[in-house]
């Protein structure tokens, strides 16, 4: 956090150097329409030992449209991959792979506080699908050999979220941003564990549930707006 914290002090006051020919557009009937988030936590996870970073491949694209200068639309769409594949010379080789999908839509406010700082909040609707599977070898029972155990998870979460945050204006179309949000989500989970050589033995359950969750200030994202601006 203290590293978030400075990073976004230290943008800003770049930004207030090396942008005095470049005042921000703090007009009412002036803003640009479209706006694209760049999450910038990959960025900030190159200076950490993160060991899983080649084996994990994520994407993730957000924005904002505006229906007026205070009033937007948000648009998010995530994916996330992750395979492994462990062999050995002595038993079959495991495999263990993840896929995340997230989509959201929402509404939100957006409030200047003074030229450079501005507030906003809103409201999405969330669906997030999840998949994850393992293959691994098990000693078979009469103790001659392996058996292969397939076990995997279907989830599938849908729901609300309740977001706010604040703003750092560098330049009239750049921006720097971070907030703190509240799941409410249902889910619906199936798992299955499956036996290549034993099929009597395999089993299905599936639980249904509802959660919340509650989300710290964690992520920078860099703000660039689009387009002609509106009069």
């Amino acid at each position: 956090m203290k590293k978030i914290i400075s990073i976004i002090l230290f943008l800003s006051i770049w930004g207030s150097a090396f942008s005095q020919n470049l005042p921000v557009d703090t007009s009412k009937n002036n803003f640009f329409r479209n706006e694209i988030r760049i999450n910038l936590n990959y960025f900030l996870g190159l200076f950490k030992n993160q060991t899983d970073l080649p084996y994990t491949t994520s994407v993730s694209l957000s924005g904002n449209h505006f229906i007026n200068d205070k009033t937007f639309m948000r648009f998010d769409v995530g994916f996330g991959y992750t395979l492994s594949d462990t062999k050995k010379d002595t038993v079959p080789h495991a495999k263990y792979k993840d896929l995340e999908q997230s989509y959201g839509i929402g509404l939100g406010r957006e409030l200047k506080i003074s030229k450079r700082f501005a507030f906003y909040y809103g409201g999405e609707a969330d669906f997030q699908p999840t998949y994850n599977e393992t293959n691994q070898p098990i000693s078979s029972s009469n103790g001659t050999g392996f058996v292969m155990q397939t076990t995997s998870a279907r989830n599938l979460y849908y729901g609300g979220t309740i977001f706010m945050g604040v703003k750092i204006y560098l330049f009239s179309r750049i921006s720097l941003s971070t907030e703190t949000k509240a799941d409410l989500l249902f889910s619906k989970s199936t798992n299955k564990t499956q036996y290549d050589l034993t099929p009597a033995l395999n089993t299905t359950s599936t639980t249904n549930g509802f959660s919340t969750a509650y989300y710290l200030p964690a992520t920078i994202y860099l703000n660039v707006r689009l387009g002609k601006n509106k009069k």
